[in-house]
């Protein structure tokens, strides 16, 4: 075997002679196999790396296995939240959102799967299972904003009872605005109510008590009225009469309705005025504000629905405003018509008194819970008498006694359909 020649140091060298040894008796082989690194094989780093990140234009990504793993916990965590939600609440709505992030999450389980084991078993090419790997992730990000999204709109209702997204409703936004009001000694519009004349307080009064029968109330100047009826839709003819009444001395009428749509009572309010006042319907159906509070929950997918709410606006000219899902999509929708009056309100005047009429707001409890009917009541009631200048009319048909009950106790008046009575 051939060893290398020793080199001698250099005279005047202060270096040791120990580097001379070893290096000399080294053979050739030896020494070139501490040099080079052993080759190594390519398909098992290419390996390696798959199974931790995977790449694709140079951006790394999770791998399908870990994309698998985390869709895994979002759904199972899913299916407890929403199991969490059913338990307290009968809200389908809610458990119908489930499944549009379901329709996102198995998606990226299979693609996950294409990726993992077709990729490496038949020989796909590793562009091909990058492609199919990032489509699954892009899949789960998709349905993790979503989730963020549907929990965050369902805090709003169940905290807030508002089916807004909008952060204005968040404490710390209203805590921010009421200090400025108190800074700046303001008093926004909607707060400048003004009281129903006594003269159209006998006319509310006459409408609602005809034969001038003794009526159950609860306040010197009866800001509400519950009424109780036996077959749906027999309510026309009583609120056609408080609608004009109030349209008749310049003022504003709301009228939301859960068990038809808004269309069939404004057809009746447009020939009632036509027969019985000398008010024009153009003169005063700017007036009029409806919200459709039956179609997102009764009327699917139903094209008829979509042509009478453009009806109301090319046919009849009245300003329509579409309710979302759950009792806190009625409260909002009933903010948005307030609005919708307030930004056609004179500048610098008072609120003008308004009737607001609920018909059949009992029909979302086959939705959702009775309990969430109750706080609607207890909420819209008592709120509409504080604000001042609102006479306030539940209508409810087919509703059970115990919630008859509370809802007779928050209002000022009661009327019930007597046997035979005639209110078409």
């Amino acid at each position: 075997m051939t060893t290398v020649p020793t080199i001698p140091a250099p005279s005047g060298s202060s270096a040791t002679q120990t580097a001379n040894a070893p290096i000399a008796s080294l053979p050739i082989s030896a020494a070139n196999s501490e040099a080079a690194p052993m080759p190594t094989s390519t398909t098992s780093s290419v390996e390696a790396t798959s199974a931790n990140t995977w790449q694709l234009l140079g951006y790394e990504f999770p791998s399908p296995k870990d994309t698998l793993t985390a869709t895994g916990v979002l759904l199972a965590f899913l299916i407890g939240f929403y199991t969490l939600i059913g338990r307290d609440r009968k809200s389908p709505y809610l458990t119908n959102r489930l499944f549009q992030i379901l329709l996102l999450c198995l998606p990226a389980v299979i693609l996950c799967l294409l990726a993992q084991v077709f990729g490496t078993s038949y020989g796909w090419s590793k562009f091909t299972a990058n492609i199919l790997a990032v489509s699954a992730f892009s899949f789960l990000v998709v349905a993790l904003v979503l989730t963020f999204w549907r929990i965050y709109k369902i805090y709003m209702r169940f905290a807030l009872f508002v089916d807004s997204a909008s952060p204005k409703h968040l404490s710390i936004f209203r805590f921010i605005k009421s200090a400025y009001r108190r800074f700046n000694n303001t008093k926004p519009w909607e707060w400048t109510g003004i009281p129903l004349s006594e003269t159209l307080q006998a006319k509310v009064h006459k409408i609602i008590n005809p034969e001038g029968e003794a009526v159950d109330a609860s306040a010197e100047q009866p800001a509400s009225v519950a009424i109780s009826l036996s077959q749906h839709g027999r309510a026309n003819h009583i609120l056609a009469e408080l609608a004009t009444a109030f349209l008749e001395d310049g003022k504003l009428v709301q009228y939301m309705t859960a068990s038809r749509h808004p269309l069939e009572f404004v057809k009746y309010l447009q020939n009632h005025i036509g027969k019985n006042s000398t008010t024009k319907w153009h003169d005063i159906r700017s007036k009029i504000v409806v919200v459709d509070a039956y179609t997102r929950h009764f009327g699917y997918a139903d094209s008829i629905y979509m042509e009478a709410t453009t009806s109301l606006t090319r046919n009849f000219g009245v300003q329509h405003v579409t309710s979302g899902e759950s009792f806190a999509g009625l409260h909002t929708a009933s903010s948005v018509a307030f609005n919708k009056i307030k930004d056609q309100a004179a500048k610098g005047a008072g609120r003008q008194p308004m009737l607001v009429i609920y018909e059949d707001c009992y029909a979302l409890a086959d939705l959702e819970s009775r309990e969430q009917y109750r706080v609607f009541v207890r909420h819209v009631v008592p709120s509409e008498r504080m604000w001042e200048g609102m006479f306030t009319v539940f209508v409810e048909t087919a509703q059970e006694a115990a919630d008859w009950g509370l809802l007779a106790s928050y209002c000022d008046l009661i009327k019930i359909e007597k046997t035979g009575e005639n209110l078409q």
